[in-house]
């Protein structure tokens, strides 16, 4: 997957990217919250919530927000994951 970098330094992973980075709108509290729910994701299923090696394809899924749990995520996990895609 590819990384953002600036400067040689390591900033953030692309599949991390809140919508309003992707979409180049500046960046908000919103996107810290955003990260927490990826971070809750991928501790809950062991993936990221958006993978695509398509860049293209990333960012819409990205944009889009809908998520997919895999069907061992229990319902209340869900609801309170999602708490945090859309705020």
């Amino acid at each position: 997957m590819d990384h953002l970098l600036v400067n040689n330094s390591f900033l953030f992973n692309l599949i991390d990217l809140a919508p309003e980075m992707v979409r180049k709108k500046g960046i908000t509290k919103s996107a810290d919250i955003y990260g927490v729910g990826c971070v809750w994701y991928e501790m809950l299923t062991g993936e990221a919530p958006f993978m695509d090696d398509d860049l293209e394809k990333l960012t819409r899924k990205i944009e889009l927000g809908k998520l997919n749990f895999p069907s061992f995520v229990k319902e209340e996990s869900k609801k309170a994951i999602r708490v945090f895609f859309f705020i």
